[in-house]
C-alpha cells in the first residue's frame, strides 16, 4: 500500500497558492497525474480542520479532480469539541466510519483523504484520561491503513494540526500534549513518507 503523509500546512499552504511552484506540479506531488478523460474523485474524512480548508482544496483540485467529503446538515459547526456529521472525530469514529463506506457498493473514490488526532488525545481533566489510549490510537491508525487498501483506495494521510496550548487549553477541553507516533506507524514496506 502506498500512503502519502502530507502535513496539513502544507494542504493549507497549497490551497492558498502560496508557493512559488505552479499548481500542476503542486498537484501532481499530491495526487498523481490525471487527464480530464479519467478524472479521479478525491473523498475527504478528517475532522473539523478538514472542513475548514475543503473548500479550498475543492477549488484546488477542480477540473482535475471530483471532491467529496463525509458530510451533513452544519451540525458539525456547532460545537466543534463533539464531533458530529462532518467532523470525523477521533481514529475510532474514522474506523467505524469507513467500515460503513467499505460496505458501500456506490462508494468508490480513487483517493481517500484522512486526518485524525486532536479528539484522540483529547484528555479528561479531572483524571489525566486520554479520549483513546496511545495503543488503541496505533492500532486504529493501522486499520484505517488496512481499510483503505482492502478498498483499493490510494492513501493520503494528513498528519493532525499542531496543538497551541494556550489556544487549546482555554476551552476546558484538555488536549495537554501532541502524539508523536504518525510517522513512525507508516514506517512499513510499501509506505511512501
Amino acid at each position: 500500500m502506498r500512503v502519502k503523509v502530507v502535513p496539513i500546512l502544507f494542504i493549507l499552504a497549497s490551497c492558498c497558492v502560496v508557493f512559488s511552484q505552479p499548481a500542476n506540479v503542486v498537484k501532481r506531488c499530491l495526487f498523481g497525474s490525471s487527464s480530464a478523460q479519467t478524472k479521479k474523485k478525491v473523498f475527504v474524512i478528517g475532522d473539523s480542520i478538514s472542513i475548514q480548508y475543503g473548500p479550498f482544496l475543492k477549488n484546488f483540485i477542480a477540473g482535475k479532480f471530483d471532491y467529496n467529503r463525509k458530510r451533513d446538515n452544519g451540525e458539525a459547526m456547532q460545537d466543534l469539541n463533539k464531533p458530529v456529521g462532518a467532523n470525523g472525530g477521533d481514529s475510532r469514529m474514522v474506523v467505524e466510519y469507513l467500515k460503513s463506506l467499505q460496505k458501500d457498493k456506490n462508494f468508490k473514490p480513487d483517493i481517500l483523504l484522512v486526518n485524525c488526532g486532536l479528539h484522540d488525545i483529547k484528555t479528561d481533566r479531572k483524571t489525566g484520561e486520554k479520549a483513546i489510549e496511545l495503543d488503541e490510537y496505533k492500532a486504529n491508525l493501522k486499520e484505517i491503513f488496512e481499510l483503505a487498501e482492502k478498498m483499493k483506495l490510494k492513501l493520503v494521510w494528513i498528519t493532525s494540526t499542531p496543538v497551541n496550548q494556550e489556544i487549546h487549553n482555554t476551552k476546558n477541553v484538555g488536549f495537554f500534549a501532541t502524539r508523536k507516533i504518525q510517522m513512525p506507524i507508516t514506517k512499513r514496506p510499501k509506505v511512501i513518507l
